[in-house]
């Protein structure tokens, strides 16, 4: 016995609605260029003024504060790391909603240039975002890239987090500059942006992938939030008719008795003859 096929209109209804190409290529600008790179880019000298120019001494200040509510040396040091650099890329939201909210203008530009005639008849896959949804996104991203740093330390250790900052440093920034890691046993500028970049570069991408992943949850969640809310409400209920029209209705669906019944009461109801005698 085979299976009835779905619906048509149930299943277009249902299915995912595919993403054009000129909207592919505004989420990989804004989420991935605005958020992501643009975030690294401008938190990379930030960072490293707070740890290694004139916020140095805020910084030890703070590490000293960690250390005295019970964290160690080594924890306090990533958890500010972390704060700063996830601080700063809280105000990225600002330019991504601006550009979401030309985002209807942008798409079609982009499909007339570098999309197909299918990439222009599509309609924007993901719903609109909002300041709301966007700081829900932010602070889902910036919890779970904080969760993952202080865990990825307490699995590796702090020796390992250590090594791998110091081997970016070294092959990804230094070499290929032609600069040194240390001079005179000091660690040089370069060597210390390296450091600062390896955290940098995982928290930039982790947070705009969540950022991009997060907000459009909470986005489509408002979406359909919405659309219950403004969902006709059923139709009352008929109002119930007066108690007179009531009784006529029920009296009128009523049998009419017979001709045999009527005298057979009527014959019950009248009294006898010797009872009117007197007899």
């Amino acid at each position: 016995m085979t299976a009835p096929s779905p619906d048509p209109a149930k299943t277009n209804d249902t299915a995912e609605k595919p993403m054009s190409k000129g909207e592919r290529i505004f989420n990989w600008l804004v989420y991935g260029g605005v958020a992501g790179v643009g975030v690294f880019v401008v938190t990379l000298p930030i960072a490293f003024w707070t740890r290694y120019g004139g916020g140095a001494g805020w910084w030890k200040r703070s590490t000293q504060w960690l250390e005295k509510k019970g964290m160690n040396a080594y924890t306090s040091e990533e958890v500010l790391n972390t704060a700063v650099l996830g601080s700063i890329g809280n105000f990225a939201i600002i330019p991504v909603k601006i550009l979401e909210e030309y985002k209807h203008k942008l798409i079609p530009k982009l499909n007339k240039k570098y999309g197909s005639e299918i990439d222009k008849q599509l309609a924007e896959h993901d719903p609109p975002q909002t300041w709301w949804t966007l700081i829900k996104g932010r602070v889902a991203a910036y919890v779970a890239v904080f969760a993952s740093l202080q865990a990825a330390v307490k699995i590796g250790g702090g020796e390992r987090f250590d090594a791998f900052k110091n081997n970016f440093a070294e092959y990804i920034v230094c070499k290929p500059l032609g600069k040194p890691t240390h001079i005179g046993g000091m660690e040089t500028k370069a060597f210390r942006y390296g450091k600062i970049a390896a955290l940098d570069v995982f928290c930039a991408a982790s947070a705009a992938t969540l950022l991009y992943l997060a907000s459009r949850f909470f986005a489509k969640e408002d979406k359909n939030q919405s659309a219950k809310n403004d969902s006709p409400a059923p139709a009352p209920l008929a109002a119930r008719p007066p108690m007179a029209e009531s009784a006529k209705r029920f009296t009128a669906n009523m049998p009419t008795p017979s001709k045999r019944y009527v005298k057979a009461v009527d014959a019950e109801k009248s009294p006898c003859p010797s009872c009117i005698l007197g007899a």
